[in-house]
């Protein structure tokens, strides 16, 4: 079972209503993530920024918080970033 199904299984039973966020709480970067893809692919992939198409106010790292969902739930992440990706590119390749 995926850490957002748990997670929405645990709010459904649990929770008073509210808003929560369903996250690990760590900020990955584009690159994490094409690397971390490319790494469960096989295959090589070269990830070059174009300076011109970077926002003058681009925001460098945006993450979560689960404090909220946890404290309502006691849920936590427990599947590895490593595991969604592989989970992720096996479902696209399936399809």
């Amino acid at each position: 079972m995926s850490d957002v199904v748990r997670a929405d299984r645990l709010l459904a039973e649990h929770a008073e209503p509210g808003l929560f966020n369903i996250c690990s709480g760590v900020s990955r970067s584009a690159r994490e993530l094409v690397a971390g893809l490319a790494e469960v692919a096989g295959v090589e992939v070269v990830h070059e920024v174009d300076p011109a198409r970077v926002r003058a106010n681009e925001v460098p790292d945006v993450r979560g918080s689960a404090e909220c969902l946890h404290a309502a739930t006691g849920w936590q992440p427990q599947i590895p970033f490593e595991q969604t990706l592989t989970d992720t590119l096996a479902w696209w390749r399936s399809r």
